[in-house]
């Protein structure tokens, strides 16, 4: 015998299954992220343990830029030279 159901039915079907996958979703999310924080945790405790390297010392990208000056801050700063040079020359 085959269940028949009406269309109430089917859509309250589809919204449970649509709630189940975000809930599994939500659950493999959290274990990727417990994944990767657990790891830079360890990371972090074994590089302090090993050469005794602060959290805060650890190589960021960010320290970099901040370190870098601008390209164009230099190009500006050697323009006014060179047009002195250029001045000193031609007389």
């Amino acid at each position: 015998a085959l269940a028949v159901t009406n269309w109430t039915e089917k859509v309250a079907a589809f919204l449970v299954y649509i709630f189940l996958l975000v809930i599994i979703g939500l659950v493999v999310s959290f274990i990727i992220n417990f994944y990767f924080s657990a790891n830079t945790i360890i990371y972090s405790l074994l590089r302090n343990k090993v050469d005794t390297t602060a959290l805060e010392e650890i190589y960021s990208p960010s320290d970099e830029a901040e370190i870098e000056p601008n390209v164009k801050d230099i190009q500006l700063q050697q323009e006014p030279a060179d047009s002195d040079e250029a001045d000193s020359k031609t007389q």
